[in-house]
């Protein structure tokens, strides 16, 4: 699937990226970075229903689970026009799945759920404050770490002093790894992530049960 020309490509473009490089290297696009990437998507789909039968892996060209390489930067002030990694979504209800990156330097790996609406967030804060201890144990996998952003101070409704506070604070709820970004190009890479995102059901099950989602 993947080959060294898909972590040289987005190695390049990471050094030009700008749209008239990206026009005369468009062909290179399609064929060494998107058409692997949605086999890829094809051959995880077995995968992950192994893990949990609400995980979905969409092999559309657009609104699948291949993420655009196109930036919106409406809003933003760095106005490079691409992103310079290949990304995937994993995703059931509530946003609750798996993440993967591959840039030119790593493979990222997220697992969880990445700002979730107000709804299923309150029922994950309510969850860990009834359950510090499962919490601390579903998020507590060897080899991951939660990252992403939390509040500055307690939401509204939570004592200050509980003892989970840090952990009710947060806005998301995802656990990440890297791993070499050479291991994209290997066979057996699909298999990897998927013996990867295994480690993390424990996390999946208790979000999944805090926001009354199918698992």
């Amino acid at each position: 699937m993947f080959t060294k020309d898909t972590l040289a490509f987005l190695k390049e473009l990471a050094d030009n990226n700008n749209r008239e490089w990206f026009k005369a290297n468009k062909k290179r696009f399609d064929e060494s970075v998107q058409a692997p990437a949605l086999e890829f998507v094809r051959e995880m789909a077995p995968r992950l229903k192994k893990i949990s039968k609400e995980l979905t892996a969409d092999d559309r060209k657009v609104g699948g689970s291949l993420m655009r390489i196109y930036r919106d930067v409406r809003f933003s002030k760095d106005k490079t026009p691409y992103n310079t990694h290949v990304a995937f979504r994993f995703v059931g209800g509530a946003g609750l799945g798996c993440y993967l990156g591959i840039e030119g330097d790593k493979i990222t790996l997220g697992s969880g759920i990445w700002h979730p609406e107000k709804e299923p967030l309150l029922s994950i804060r309510n969850a860990i404050a009834a359950d510090g201890a499962g919490w601390a144990k579903a998020s507590g996998i060897k080899g991951w770490e939660l990252g992403g952003e939390s509040l500055s101070r307690p939401p509204q409704g939570f004592d200050k002093e509980h003892p989970h506070i840090n952990e009710i604070k947060r806005k998301d709820f995802v656990l990440f790894r890297n791993l070499k970004p050479t291991l994209a190009s290997r066979p057996g890479f699909a298999d990897c992530v998927a013996k990867e995102y295994e480690e993390t059901r424990p996390l999946l099950k208790f979000l999944a049960k805090a926001t009354g989602q199918k698992f």
